[in-house]
Order: C-alpha cells, then structure tokens, then sequence
C-alpha cells in the first residue's frame, strides 16, 4: 500500500467508490471501501501514530470545509445525512481521511513544495469536483464560478498545509523526483 502507485491508485478506486456510491444512493458502500483502504494503509505504515494523526486532521478538516462550503450554498452533495443537515455527509469525511494517505507516498513529492502543492491543490480539487459533479455526486452553486473559486481557494491552502504536514520530519524530495 506504501507504494507511491499503488497509494495513488487505491485512493483513485477509493474516490470513485465514495463518489459513485453517494451519486447512486449507496453512501455507505463507499464510505466502507474508503474505511478498508485506510485501514489497509494504516497497518502497512511503519509510523501508524504519525499516520492516524494526519488520517485524523484530514478528515476533520474536510468536514469543517465542506460543511462551510455547503452551509455558504456554493456545493449540494448527494446522499446527505438527514440526521445533521447542516453537516457534509459522512462519504465526504471518508473521502478527506483518504486522501490523506496519498500525502506521505503518492504524493510525497509536495511536502517540501508548497507553491507546487498550492497549485496543484488550486486546479485539481476544483477538477474532481467537477469530476464527482458529472458523475451526479455533487452539485454546484447556480453560480458556478463562485463554486469554483472558493473551491480552488480551500484547495490551494489545503494541499500545501496537509502535505507539509506530512512531511514533518521526513528527509527532503530530491528536486528530480
């Protein structure tokens, strides 16, 4: 699971699993494949304390944004929970703890670039939302740029400070990986 390619594509079958599952109705089939891959990962990982903390803040974090997000009426996702509707639902928190396990392998090559961390967080958290939106898992504002900014603005400032996160006390990425 450490592999960088095998993290990344366990979090791109993870991501469609949550996105197809709440767009069909199922978001719990989702959320349970998103809960196995992070827990397959959590026991591949040599420093699982490390690992859950970042797990933990991710997923914290995504719920505290995406809630704002759709609190601020600029995103309606599919599956809501109807229990606590002012909350995102709950596949989008398995989605962030997810995500999260891509920063230390996958994506390691971002801990120690932040302006490459903004941008790549600026244009790909807006594309896979446009991506979940295609797919009939989210919805954006009728304003659709307002959606778009504030999404690339939230992801922009996520990517930089998750990986750096990550990356606390590893050793730097050699520039040419």
């Amino acid at each position: 699971m450490n592999h960088p390619a095998v993290n990344f594509i366990g979090q791109q079958l993870g991501w469609f699993a949550c996105v197809v599952g709440a767009a069909r109705g199922h978001p719990w089939l989702g959320t349970a494949v998103a809960a196995l891959i992070v827990g397959l990962h959590l026991r591949a990982v040599p420093d699982r304390g490390r690992e859950v903390r970042l797990v933990t803040l991710a997923a914290v974090l995504g719920v505290v944004l995406e809630s704002g997000l759709q609190a601020m009426g600029l995103l309606t996702y599919a599956s809501p929970w109807r229990a606590v509707p002012w909350l995102c639902p709950p596949w989008i928190a398995a989605l962030w703890a997810q995500f999260a396990t891509v920063l230390r392998f996958g994506l390691r090559g971002l801990q120690h670039r932040p302006l490459l961390a903004a941008l790549l967080g600026a244009v790909g958290g807006p594309a896979a939302f446009r991506a979940g939106e295609a797919l009939g898992a989210v919805q954006f504002s009728p304003t659709r740029w307002a959606s778009y900014l504030a999404l690339a603005v939230v992801w922009a400032a996520v990517m930089p400070l998750l990986s750096w996160v990550a990356g606390r006390g590893a050793p730097e990425v050699p520039a040419s990986a």
